[in-house]
């Protein structure tokens, strides 16, 4: 007969816990816990914001639910370049944002002038509808009246048509209105005044009553048909016969002073603008290669261009001229 006996004791040592959460093997209700991961009293681990990683293990113990998370537990931001826009991927409906774009709640992208470039990297926010832009979101093509106010800060126009001795616009007039308008809405920060022109023939003070309600009348046209204009920031004025750019004494002086012009009041921002703008126009490189400098002046300083003299007619753009009316003794 053999008699043998076996004892354990365990002195400083560990009870029976196989997955080391802190819990003995006969209470733990969830044996093969990860280690590390937090557990409640049955041995039964955590997961607060339900992302699928384990408190004790989550390194982002908040994540949104929805999101995309890594190993540790953390959300993913991807976007097209570098770093996140701010909306969590799973939550971000919009995921390839070019970085610097302007996005809203769900993570998409906005284009408010619809020119294919989207706010926050359009350098040209305002383009009209239809015009081709660069990759800076600035049209492409500048037509001369655009030429003209970036050059000298002022629009010339001699063929916009009023009633006879009256502030009525005609309808032929209103294309040249509205290519202006497209080309003023790209400007908004600019404050004009709307001058209105004409001939010596006639009373000087009717003609400077009539020019100015001409004047007014061009003011209300934009006002009504272009209500995205800041027409609060122009103010119309009218000059008569007292600023004529050509002689009155033959019919073709008398024609081209007879005119509407709109002169950038705020010419420290038109500066600012004419070097923020970056047009390709004909001649110059490609977008995206360095735009050429500003004008400046004698000290070399970036500044306005001055105003060509009156009586200087060789630079005056081309223009369509109406015939001349039979009766010359009214003012026109």
């Amino acid at each position: 007969m053999a008699i043998t006996a076996g004892l354990h004791y365990l002195w400083g040592g560990r009870a029976m816990d196989q997955d080391r959460d802190g819990v003995r093997d006969g209470l733990d209700q969830c044996p093969n816990t990860l280690l590390g991961a937090t557990v409640d009293a049955h041995g039964c681990p955590h997961d607060a914001d339900g992302d699928g990683v384990l408190d004790g293990l989550d390194k982002c113990n908040d994540t949104p639910k929805g999101c995309k998370i890594d190993a540790g537990g953390c959300s993913t931001d991807a976007v097209t370049v570098g770093v996140g826009d701010g909306v969590l991927d799973g939550l971000d409906k919009c995921n390839d944002t070019p970085k610097g774009a302007t996005i809203d709640a769900n993570g998409c992208q906005s284009d408010a002038d619809g020119d294919g470039v989207f706010d926050g990297l359009d350098k040209c926010p305002n383009t009209p509808s239809g015009l081709k832009v660069d990759v800076y979101g600035c049209p492409i093509e500048v037509s001369e009246k655009e030429t003209q106010l970036l050059d000298t800060g002022t629009i010339r126009l001699q063929n916009i048509e009023f009633d006879t001795n009256k502030a009525t616009i005609k309808p032929e007039s209103y294309p040249v209105l509205e290519e202006v308008a497209r080309i003023l809405q790209q400007y908004p920060t600019l404050e004009f005044e709307i001058g209105g022109h004409t001939d010596n023939t006639g009373d000087p003070q009717k003609n400077i009553a009539l020019s100015e309600a001409r004047a007014d009348s061009v003011l209300e046209y934009l006002r009504s048909h272009y209500p995205g204009l800041p027409t609060g920031q122009y103010k119309a004025r009218g000059y008569g016969a007292q600023r004529p750019i050509a002689p009155n004494s033959s019919l073709l002086g008398r024609a081209r002073n007879r005119r509407v012009e709109f002169r950038v009041t705020n010419t420290d921002v038109l500066r600012i603008e004419r070097e923020r703008r970056r047009f390709l126009r004909r001649g110059e490189p490609a977008p995206g290669t360095a735009p050429p400098s500003p004008p400046s002046d004698s000290s070399g300083a970036p500044g306005m261009p001055p105003s060509p003299a009156p009586a200087d007619t060789s630079k005056a753009p081309v223009i369509r001229l109406s015939p001349a009316p039979a009766d010359t003794t009214k003012p026109h």
